[in-house]
């Protein structure tokens, strides 16, 4: 140990920084789990606004034909806005 020499400050020391590769790819990650996260809430919210305008309408594709069962649905649906606090 050098007797000389005067301890540095812990801020003075230098700090380790990623490679800038590794910088890039790390927020290459980011940007697309973010991507991925507002896309899907976005689509999600896309669907239930285009069933709910469907119901709201009362609009049937086949006339007679119930090709979505809109009291599971409805439920489904219950059940995720209570379950977020809604």
């Amino acid at each position: 140990m050098d007797i000389a020499r005067t301890p540095s400050a812990l801020a003075a020391r230098p700090r380790r920084v990623l490679p800038p590769a590794l910088r890039r790819e790390a927020a290459s990650l980011l940007q697309a789990a973010v991507f991925h996260l507002v896309g899907g809430t976005v689509l999600l919210t896309l669907l239930i606004l285009g069933y709910a305008t469907k119901r709201a309408l009362g609009l049937d594709l086949f006339p007679g034909l119930d090709m979505l069962p809109d009291a599971e649905i409805e439920d489904a649906l219950a059940a995720l806005v209570s379950r977020l606090g809604g």
